[in-house]
């Protein structure tokens, strides 16, 4: 590794709940698609489809991402991101609701010291996506990167740069829907069975 990125990895190793041995698995993650100009559409294409808009899908969308460290539901606001991120390391950040329905606000403590704030846009992933809702999301209007959803996207920054060499520092803990971070049939088996919830312990507070 080159040394920033060793600087990079102490913080995360700093993180009180951090696992290196899930670090290999954010490296896997590529973008699950390419943003075009035609793709971002604020109806629905069709019934049941591109779903980033509708009320009842969106608060599933954040009860699960609740189970998220850096996930603040509202009324968590851009200024108490700036007072939670103020005395942090350089990396850190948090993840909101935006006003604008559909977004979401990602705030980071930036290299110059000051706390950054983004949104992370929707768009809509076309026939055949796997993506929750048929929905992408990518950061900023200056990124081409779409994933499947808001927590992967996160994953891929943690170790790849989000802007020039700035990356995330976090953790994202493994997805409970198919097309997400780390998704897979044993945790959806604990959420129904019980017996084996000792093997998934980050998932026993999830709401749905």
């Amino acid at each position: 590794m080159e040394s920033f990125d060793q600087h990079h990895l102490l913080l995360l190793k700093s993180l009180p709940e951090f696992d290196e041995g899930r670090l290999g698995t954010y490296f896997e993650i590529s973008p699950d698609g390419e943003y075009r100009e035609d793709q971002y559409i604020d109806v629905y294409p069709e019934e049941g489809h591109y779903m980033a808009i509708c009320s009842d899908w969106l608060g599933t969308q954040e009860n699960l991402m609740s189970l998220q460290p850096w996930f603040r539901p509202a009324p968590f606001s851009r200024n108490d991101a700036e007072v939670e991120l103020k005395s942090q390391v350089i990396g850190s950040f948090v993840v909101r609701p935006s006003s604008d329905r559909g977004k979401y606000a990602i705030s980071v403590k930036r290299k110059n010291g000051k706390v950054d704030h983004m949104l992370i846009m929707p768009s809509w992933g076309g026939p055949g996506c796997i993506a929750p809702g048929e929905t992408q999301y990518r950061i900023g209007t200056f990124s081409t990167a779409l994933f499947n959803t808001v927590p992967k996207l996160i994953a891929y920054h943690i170790v790849h740069p989000f802007f020039e060499d700035e990356r995330l520092v976090g953790y994202v803990i493994p997805e409970v829907q198919k097309g997400g971070y780390g998704f897979s049939e044993v945790i959806i088996s604990c959420i129904f069975n019980p017996n084996r919830r000792r093997h998934c312990p980050e998932i026993i507070s999830a709401k749905f």
